[in-house]
């Protein structure tokens, strides 16, 4: 949980400049690329909807597991006459922990589908970085490539196309940004959205098998945001 926890908080890091990376990108045929833009929103979108379900996991762990656990053991605790009672009931607190955590024999197969779903947020988290270092090398080269031409045009030259201005000259290397990057990214993205949608449907479709957790008021807060 902590690991996953983790890695969407470095998602949203890798992130938080690309409104800025972006805006200097251009297509193929040298205009402002638009459609990166939405798939990037749609990056904060996906990572939010994951947040979101690891945050509401962790709430049940922290409040309808651990505290109430812990109220009902200290309120056993102070009844107990004796150490055996005192025992019994650490141990009654113990289970219960293990039981509601989804620790039991009885909820694997709940952790199973909870495994998939961390799985896949790992894998968006390794795909946003993937996209954040080429939006954001996109973006150095073109600022790269502006200021030559500021140095050009201020010893009398014509900008990045005077001599000396080496590599940077060929405007494809700088500010053309492929159409299949587009179109992979895109199709990417989808994919792991909606696997992500079946997978976290398929974790909600399990709670009924485990009839002895009261997982009623999780469900209704994974389920509001689910899209």
């Amino acid at each position: 949980m902590k690991r996953v926890e983790h890695a969407l908080c470095q998602v949203w890091q890798q992130m938080k400049p690309s409104v800025q990376l972006f805006g200097g990108v251009r297509n193929e045929d040298g205009e402002n690329v638009v459609g990166i833009k939405g798939e990037v929103r749609k990056c904060h979108c996906v990572r939010n909807e994951m947040s979101h379900f690891c945050m509401n996991l962790q709430y049940y762990i922290m409040f309808e597991v651990l505290e109430e656990g812990w109220t009902e053991f200290k309120s056993k605790m102070e009844a107990a006459e004796d150490l055996d009672a005192l025992i019994s009931a650490h141990d009654l607190y113990l289970d219960g922990v293990v039981e509601k955590a989804l620790l039991g024999e009885r909820s694997q197969a709940l952790v199973r589908q909870l495994n998939l779903v961390f799985d896949l947020i790992m894998r968006f988290q390794g795909f946003s970085a993937r996209i954040q270092e080429i939006l954001k090398e996109a973006s150095q080269k073109r600022r790269l490539r502006t200021l030559r031409a500021e140095v050009e045009t201020a010893q009398g030259n014509w900008g990045v196309d005077g001599e000396g201005a080496g590599e940077l000259s060929g405007q494809e290397d700088v500010d053309c940004f492929p159409e299949r990057f587009l179109y992979s990214t895109r199709y990417e993205l989808d994919a792991i959205k909606g696997d992500y949608k079946v997978l976290v449907d398929g974790f909600l479709k399990l709670f009924p098998t485990v009839p002895h957790l009261d997982l009623g008021l999780l469900e209704q807060k994974i389920s509001f945001n689910i899209s």
